[in-house]
């Protein structure tokens, strides 16, 4: 990566503009330059399409790189898909392929396709199994190994799985199934890896499961499924297989404690036993199915996304007092959501004053954390799936 597009420090955003991208959906203008490079930005973001391609956008000049990952272009869900390396030399970006295929022999091979921040160019390719379906990649902060979670078919469910990937080598370390599926759907929704690899929290989301469980890493990047606390329900499972933290979307971890969305109008604070610790309450967020949240972890605050299926808005809790404040109002009534309505299915820190938001509209749109209103558009032609933001 050039000294131009990341050398000179972080770049401070205008006074009072919390950029949050939202991811939305709508139309490109235009294909970019043969091999263009970025100039320098105050943040890149990096926008994953259900197409495959990869999108390279600025906050003022909008799209301004694309390529294409990989050649699917069907069906596709919000998922955590696209990272980066320790030194920001290379992204790593999750191909997308239909989740639930009804003939293995129809499916199309995943790969981790590590790729050149600045140009887009695809520099390695690393395959991975056919037959297991993957949605949330999550970078190690010690190796930098990748740990893909995703799932199994198995006696007429879905098994979560982990696989983890050495990109530096360009090979997979290790392949496991976590736990057995008993005919349910374990479809990984998002995950919490320790500063020391050794530790994961895993939520699901599937039609039949919910809630997150706790796994030990070992050296060889083999799980082991722990049994969490008894003063929290389990995950839906067969009996005597243990018991999950009772969540239900977002993990992330500040400071010892996990924090969780519960699907409705709050967030729990839970410790590395499992036990809950406190109950945040989000009053603005009422009518919502509250599953994605943003750490600010330099300011010890959350940024919680009000869907946009629901009745969006966006509210930001002080993790100290506990206290939350509305920044966005929600949409009252039953009524169609308008264009201005910040929602969002993802989200990321821009800078120290920005955020993104994947929302299903076809757009990326940047939000002024302070006003709640929004700052900018940027459009694109198909629905986005994943993000990244490197701040600067």
């Amino acid at each position: 990566m050039t000294r131009g597009v990341f050398g000179g420090g972080a770049r401070r955003a205008r006074s009072g503009v919390l950029a949050m991208v939202l991811l939305v959906s709508a139309a490109c203008s235009g294909e970019a330059a043969p091999k263009p490079v970025l100039p320098p930005p105050k943040a890149v973001v990096y926008t994953l399409l259900v197409s495959n391609e990869l999108l390279a956008v600025d906050v003022d000049r909008g799209v301004v790189i694309r390529r294409r990952m990989a050649e699917y272009d069907g069906e596709a869900y919000p998922a955590y898909a696209i990272t980066a390396s320790p030194d920001r030399k290379t992204l790593h970006v999750l191909t997308q392929r239909e989740w639930f295929p009804q003939e293995a022999g129809k499916r199309e091979r995943q790969s981790i396709v590590l790729v050149d921040p600045t140009s887009l160019e695809v520099r390695k390719r690393i395959l991975l199994d056919g037959a297991w379906t993957n949605v949330v990649m999550v970078a190690g902060r010690r190796t930098g190994r990748l740990h893909v979670f995703g799932m199994a078919k198995e006696r007429g469910g879905w098994a979560p799985t982990l696989t983890v990937v050495d990109p530096v080598e360009g090979s997979v370390v290790s392949r496991v199934k976590l736990r057995a599926a008993h005919g349910k759907t374990w479809l990984p929704f998002a995950a919490d890896l320790s500063d020391d690899e050794r530790r994961v929290t895993l939520s699901y989301h599937g039609e039949d499961t919910t809630g997150s469980e706790v796994y030990r890493i070992g050296g060889d990047g083999r799980g082991e499924r722990l049994a969490a606390s008894d003063r929290l329900t389990g995950c839906t499972g067969a009996a005597g297989e243990g018991r999950c933290v009772d969540l239900h979307g977002g993990v992330s971890t500040h400071k010892g404690r996990l924090y969780a969305t519960t699907g409705g109008p709050e967030v729990m604070e839970i410790d590395v036993d499992g036990r809950l610790l406190r109950r945040l309450a989000l009053p603005s967020l009422q009518g919502n199915h509250v599953m994605e949240m943003v750490l600010n972890r330099e300011a010890g605050r959350l940024y919680v996304l009000g869907s946009c299926l629901y009745s969006g808005g966006l509210a930001v809790l002080d993790l100290a007092d506990g206290r939350s404040r509305e920044v966005a109002p929600r949409k009252r009534g039953t009524g169609t959501a308008g264009p201005d309505l910040v929602c969002g299915e993802r989200g990321e820190l821009y800078s120290d004053a920005l955020i993104t938001m994947l929302k299903p509209a076809d757009e990326v749109v940047f939000v002024d954390t302070v006003t709640g209103k929004i700052h900018k558009r940027v459009h694109v032609d198909r629905r986005p799936v994943s993000l990244l933001v490197l701040p600067l």
